[in-house]
């Protein structure tokens, strides 16, 4: 069985798309401050004008945490008595692919385990959340909801059978798929990603704004 990649090193690989997510909110945050040139409301909302309404559109998903994961899961099935474990060894023994776990003997009736390799995207969904920015004096305050996991992502080329005993149907590896996914999330849980993407997201705007401007963040 294949070992588990450490999670002090993943932690190594987190960062990759921040590059994409400064210049995306520095456009906002550019044309928002065009459009208060002309309104004389302390209080501004993105989401009442069209055209800003499709800038945020545009920018749906603003990754700004991406890790690689490496998960082992397994699929066990026994026979269920002694006449069904005979009658399965020859079964096995008359199939070319199963022909050496029929030899074994052994109780199992089936086994699959795999290796599946994914990426994990997390940062902020401003599809269906209100994007606001609230302009004063002396602070700029931006309401942003709260970073998610945007994606789990794995390829058939990722993954890798490590045993397979038995016939497995299509539906079945799917559903063993699905489940490293899962787990890759889990693990993205565990290692309290989120909070590191709101760090990386105040990290990279705070430069952007006006010196005798304080810059106030809220996560909804």
């Amino acid at each position: 069985m294949l070992n588990l990649k450490n999670r002090s090193q993943r932690k190594l690989a987190l960062l990759k798309q921040v590059a994409m997510l400064l210049i995306l909110v520095v456009s906002v945050l550019l044309l928002v401050r065009w459009c208060k040139s002309g309104e004389p409301k302390s209080r501004f909302e993105i989401e009442n004008s069209p055209i800003k309404v499709e800038m945020i559109r545009n920018i749906a998903q603003l990754a700004t945490i991406s890790y690689k994961d490496e998960v082992v899961v397994d699929s066990l099935e026994h026979y269920k008595n002694q006449s069904e474990q005979i009658a399965g060894t020859f079964e096995k023994l008359s199939d070319l692919d199963n022909f050496k776990h029929g030899l074994k003997a052994s109780n199992v009736k089936r086994r699959l385990t795999l290796i599946v390799k994914g990426e994990i995207h997390i940062g902020f969904n401003l599809k269906n959340k209100k994007f606001k920015i609230i302009e004063k004096d002396s602070s700029v305050t931006l309401i942003l909801p709260n970073p998610i996991i945007l994606d789990v992502l794995s390829t058939p080329s990722s993954t890798r059978v490590f045993q397979e005993n038995g016939i497995w149907q299509d539906y079945e590896i799917t559903t063993l798929k699905n489940k490293a996914r899962n787990k890759m999330r889990l693990n993205a849980e565990e290692l309290d990603l989120k909070s590191k993407a709101k760090e990386n997201l105040i990290r990279f705007l705070k430069p952007l704004i006006k010196k005798n401007k304080k810059l106030i963040f809220e996560f909804v």
